[in-house]
């Protein structure tokens, strides 16, 4: 907002990130900065998920995790019609579980060791308390900024005005 001249409005939570774009230099800026808070409700089809972030790891809940994830910003083209010719096949199973399939309520990664998140930790006991301390930060955030996923006044499923639009268990009137 800051870039482009706009004030923030009086509840919105976030920091500008101007003096670390303009900032020459590298590495951690401001030490203050101790984990970042991102969140994804719609893109393409509904599917919340809000995430935490640290120097060290990423922990993501999934909203709704027993549904089929979609992979809703995947474009046709050669690769996905190749990952869906071959979902059965062994060797393509996981190409497709990690673009479309269902993901689980949890993810956790080791971002130092797993910088491209391939390997979801939750559930491992060695990444107990790793898992533990993130998540109550979580949903201590969401609490505190007043996140519909945790106040549970935000809709459970998307309401179209097109049935053409609803997919997966979004309603249409």
């Amino acid at each position: 907002l800051e870039a482009a001249g706009v004030d923030a409005l009086p509840n919105m939570t976030a920091k500008s990130l101007m003096p670390l774009l303009q900032s020459s230099r590298e590495g951690i800026l401001d030490s203050s900065r101790k984990e970042i808070f991102a969140g994804l409700e719609v893109h393409v089809r509904f599917y919340p998920m809000r995430s935490i972030r640290t120097r060290d790891y990423l922990l993501i809940r999934n909203f709704l995790h027993t549904d089929s994830y979609g992979g809703g910003g995947v474009d046709n083209g050669p690769t996905k019609e190749l990952i869906f010719a071959n979902k059965e096949n062994p060797l393509w199973r996981k190409y497709y579980q990690a673009n479309f399939g269902s993901r689980p309520e949890y993810e956790l990664y080791d971002v130092s060791a797993d910088p491209y998140q391939l390997t979801n930790l939750a559930g491992k006991t060695e990444y107990g308390n790793p898992f533990e301390s993130l998540n109550k930060r979580l949903e201590a955030y969401l609490r505190e900024t007043g996140d519909p996923r945790i106040s549970q006044k935000g809709p459970v499923r998307m309401l179209f005005a097109d049935k053409r639009a609803a997919s997966n268990g979004d309603r249409y009137p």
